[in-house]
């Protein structure tokens, strides 16, 4: 589990070089602030939380204001596993960067690892969880509630990201339960199905003529078609031999031996060639399509005109410069690719004009034979996709019938498993005469996780915070953090038993709960209980006047 946390740029501390010690359990962190101020907003509350989730593989924390103010700064943390220390830096200014440390915090270039799915995964093994259907981000990110980093979940707690969809959201708790597997053939065939018709449908709302959609609605005739394309290709070869066979044997045999080659290379160097021409419009894009209905299209048909649909939805986001490189690195591996067979071509050509003495006859039989061969491929590639499509859609007709009440079965069991615990917090929490906050599945899928007569602010956040703390006992689910503003109309004996609820599960072993808190000096509106469990688990006491996690707060000016 997470152990410490340090940076140079931390100040709020007796020595700017201690650590931030966490422990398992509930680590509070408590933001003071004096009498009539409401939220305790700009101490470095939520920012602390962020680093949390940043240490842990996210990105939020890049995206504050702190980042911005503070520029590029180093953030140090150590991890505990079966006794065994390890410690890492991350810095603000290489992103994707994690620096393995030695026992005093120092590295070298060399101490790190490749890329940050690297450091995720030895994070995934050491925490020894099964990420074979969700990544090891997917799995925490839904239950680290941190302001201006969790979208307006209301109540579904498991959206991430703001775009994450109900459906999607039910996947992600079946697989967090480890019960996808037993329906993701099924899943997979029946969201390929939807996702072709969706394709279709964008086209048709559109306006879009794509020669790609066309459809074949008699196989059997393309077939034909081939075949007779075929035969021409035949006789365009015999057509061609007929003028070599004129030669002496030797020559003649030599020359078909040559042709024979220079057709297969030939058929190389376009598909290279091909491939480095649509790269290199890749490349030079402007703006890149970036909605789902663009990534179906390049998933069921690849040579969609995707330049047009640009035009048409006005997308405008650049292409990345890692993205860009990528493209690069590709373009010169096939580049190296083509320079022997293009000095090979070279080579061949020059024997057969040699060996023919003749230069010219080749040019109109090989632009008839790459016409033909150009569209033998393109009718073969549509006949391809078409009994693609046929294999899609009577695989998602037979599946559809039995996951419908596969998945009902895995959902009632994740409910029957959840909701007991969300039923023992209401009454904690909202009292035994309070309706409970209880997890409904609509259907296979839409959900939600709410007091069903009441939507007031209070029960509005208590909700997702009850259901976060079920799936931490019932999963593997190591940590999650929980932001002081989903306290912030929660008051009084109800704010009390819900730190007391917290206080509780400091019996999860190797769990740990991060929350932050805020707190006015005067007058103390909590309870003695209450404030016994914060001093009992705080990790960090943030105040007014320097003594904010970075030493000052960045929303005052300069001289104020």
């Amino acid at each position: 589990m997470l152990k410490e946390i340090w940076s140079e740029r931390f100040k709020n501390h007796d020595s700017p070089e201690k650590a931030i010690s966490l422990k398992s359990g509930l680590n509070v962190v408590i933001g003071i602030t004096e009498t009539g101020e409401e939220s305790g907003n700009s101490l470095g509350k939520s920012t602390f939380l962020h680093i949390i989730d940043f240490v842990l593989g996210g990105e939020s924390f890049l995206k504050t204001k702190t980042v911005k103010n503070a520029g590029d700064h180093k953030i140090y943390f150590m991890f505990e596993f079966s006794g065994e220390e390890y410690r890492f830096c991350r810095t603000v200014c290489k992103q994707s960067a994690v620096y393995k440390c030695q026992s005093d915090y120092s590295y070298t270039e060399a101490d790190k690892y490749d890329n940050i799915d690297a450091y995720k995964d030895f994070l995934s093994n050491q925490y020894k969880l099964d990420t074979s259907e969700i990544s090891f981000r997917e799995l925490i990110s839904p239950f680290f509630k941190i302001f201006n980093k969790s979208p307006n979940f209301k109540d579904r707690p498991l959206m991430n990201n703001g775009s994450s969809s109900s459906l999607e959201e039910i996947h992600t708790l079946e697989k967090i339960f480890n019960r996808f597997s037993e329906i993701k053939d099924m899943v997979e065939v029946t969201t390929r199905k939807k996702n072709l018709s969706d394709v279709k449908k964008y086209a048709s709302r559109h306006n879009i003529e794509l020669k790609e959609l066309r459809p074949i609605t008699n196989p059997k005739e393309t077939e034909k078609e081939i075949e007779a394309l075929e035969t021409n290709k035949q006789q365009l070869l015999e057509n061609q031999n007929a003028y070599i066979k004129e030669l002496d044997t030797k020559t003649s045999t030599r020359l078909a031996e040559i042709n024979a080659q220079l057709g297969l290379l030939r058929r190389k160097r376009n598909r290279l060639n091909s491939q480095i021409s649509n790269l290199k419009k890749e490349n030079t894009k402007e703006s890149a399509p970036t909605a789902k209905s663009f990534e179906l299209l390049k998933q069921f048909f690849p040579d969609v005109n995707i330049r047009k649909i640009e035009e048409i939805e006005n997308f405008h986001s650049k292409l990345s410069e890692i993205l860009k490189t990528e493209y690069d690195e590709k373009i010169n591996e096939l580049n190296t690719q083509l320079m022997p067979i293009d000095k090979k071509i070279r080579e061949l050509q020059n024997e057969f004009y040699s060996l023919s003495g003749n230069n010219d006859f080749q040019t109109p039989f090989l632009k008839e034979y790459s016409r033909l061969q150009s569209e033998i491929d393109k009718k073969k590639a549509d006949l391809e996709q078409y009994f693609e499509n046929q294999r899609i859609t009577n695989a998602a007709k037979e599946a559809k019938p039995i996951l419908i009440p596969k998945e009902t079965e895995i959902l009632n069991d994740i409910a029957k498993a959840i909701n007991p615990i969300l039923a023992d917090f209401s009454e904690k929490i909202l009292g035994t005469n309070y309706r409970k906050i209880q997890l409904y599945f609509e259907d296979t899928s839409k959900y939600s996780v709410s007091v069903t007569t009441d939507d007031g602010t209070s029960t509005t956040y208590l909700a997702p915070i009850a259901f976060d703390l079920a799936v931490l006992q019932l999963t593997s689910i190591p940590a999650l953090a929980h932001d002081s503003y989903l306290f912030s109309d929660t008051k009084g004996k109800r704010f009390d038993s819900l730190m007391k609820y917290y206080d509780s599960l400091n019996s999860l072993e190797s769990k740990q709960i991060f929350i932050s808190v805020h707190q006015r000096k005067a007058p103390n509106e909590f309870s003695d209980e209450t404030n016994a469990i914060i001093e009992r688990n705080k990790i960090l006491v943030l105040q007014e006047n320097g003594n904010e996690l970075y030493g000052e707060n960045w929303s005052i000016a300069k001289g104020k």
